[in-house]
């Protein structure tokens, strides 16, 4: 056994394997349907993930299919090995259509379209349409289907952002069209349309043992995880939970009354599910953070992050990076935001690895808007990255008793 070992120590210097250092970035890209710069964000984001050193990325927000696989197939030779709702159930990406479609059939766009037109153009600001829009034609109401749901409701927020104070009909019935179109944020690239929820995962090692799931049935835009393992047991988690900031609560067809009470369950859940994990990262967006008032840090349902803390699901970047993820001078935030925020991050369960660092990045204003001459970052959200030291030990222990073997 002493030889065996000794040959295995002589390998992982000669060759990379899981016992060199490891690092996971999560990034909340926002590439959904508003108008903030997306196509040269998306550009500049696959450039910049070109360059990145990193071994398991958790992106939320990539709400369109056709950024979904541009990232995929883009990165493949970097890391090769990725993971999302439009995958099958056997971790293979669905058989991809040479030409894009829509998430929302021609009869259920018109249907909601139509809807809107008739109950929702003489609301006086855009609260009052955001309201109408949930309550007179929810598209549980209309029947549409899960993806359908979700991109339409995406839309429909993107088109509240660009609204002026007074609803422009005209304005808002061309932004609303978006949701027919076969590109935009209701494309689909899959003969079976799914809802992908924002979520993808792309890794330079096999991602084994693949689980996913939402938190909340019945929702407009359901939030959820990815989850795998590598062969060396370690368990990597990717999620993004309610953002819970619209003075409009949408998710009136789930058994929940208010934000508070969903984002509640999403973290009892998470709890629940790897409270007591081993060797387990969860990355990701929790959309729950603590006040940090010497860092300028303010609290974002911090009750909810301490009921998570508290059972052992701690955001490392919280203490060890103390920098604000979700930043009021970022120039794609400040206009919904007045606030600095730690609410993305990585999280530990009884994890061997030692920490090496923990960093907040993405943050350089890096692209032109023409109009405007202003720069502007890759997202209103920073990225982070954290990195592990080599563990040894849990190469050799998990070589010798045969758990590096992973399976779907």
């Amino acid at each position: 056994m002493r030889m065996v070992q000794l040959m295995l120590v002589i390998l992982c210097t000669v060759v990379y394997c899981q016992a060199s250092p490891l690092k996971l970035l999560s990034f909340n890209t926002r590439l959904t349907a508003d108008e903030l710069y997306t196509r040269s964000r998306f550009l500049k984001t696959v450039q910049t993930l070109k360059r990145l050193d990193a071994d398991v990325l958790c992106l939320q927000e990539v709400w369109n299919d056709e950024h979904l696989f541009s990232l995929i197939e883009d990165l493949e030779w970097k890391f090769p090995f990725s993971y999302s709702f439009v995958h099958n159930v056997g971790g293979l990406l669905n058989e991809k259509l040479d030409l894009p479609n829509s998430k929302c059939s021609e009869k259920d766009g018109d249907r909601l379209l139509k809807c809107i037109k008739n109950n929702c153009l003489n609301s006086k600001d855009s609260e009052e349409f955001h309201s109408c829009y949930v309550n007179e034609c929810n598209p549980f109401d209309l029947n549409l289907n899960e993806a359908c749901r979700e991109c339409t409701t995406l839309q429909i927020e993107a088109c509240i952002k660009i609204m002026p104070q007074n609803v422009n009909k005209d304005r808002i019935m061309e932004c609303l069209k978006q949701i027919k179109r076969p590109r935009g944020i209701c494309s689909s690239r899959t003969i079976d349309t799914k809802a992908n929820h924002g979520l993808l995962m792309l890794s330079n090692v096999p991602l084994n043992s693949q689980r996913r799931g939402i938190f909340t049935k019945d929702s407009l835009i359901a939030r959820g995880f990815l989850e795998a393992k590598n062969n060396f047991g370690e368990k990597f988690v990717c999620t993004q939970m309610t953002t819970g900031r619209s003075s409009v609560y949408s998710e009136t067809k789930t058994h929940f009354n208010n934000w508070y009470d969903l984002k509640e369950s999403e973290v009892e859940q998470l709890v629940n599910m790897y409270s007591q994990s081993k060797q387990t990262y969860i990355l990701g967006n929790f959309n729950v953070g603590p006040a940090m008032p010497s860092n300028g840090i303010k609290p974002y349902y911090s009750d909810l992050y301490k009921i998570m803390e508290d059972r052992g699901l701690e955001n490392i970047i919280v203490r060890e990076a103390g920098k604000c993820t979700l930043c009021a001078n970022n120039e794609l935030a400040k206009d919904d935001i007045s606030n600095s925020y730690i609410v993305d991050g990585c999280i530990l369960v009884n994890v061997d690895r030692c920490r090496l660092s923990n960093e907040v990045i993405f943050k350089e204003n890096m692209l032109l808007n023409p109009r405007t001459r202003k720069h502007y970052p890759l997202s209103d959200h920073y990225a982070t990255l954290s990195t592990f030291c080599d563990n040894l030990e849990l190469f050799l222990t998990s070589s010798d008793d045969g758990s590096g073997s992973g399976g779907n």
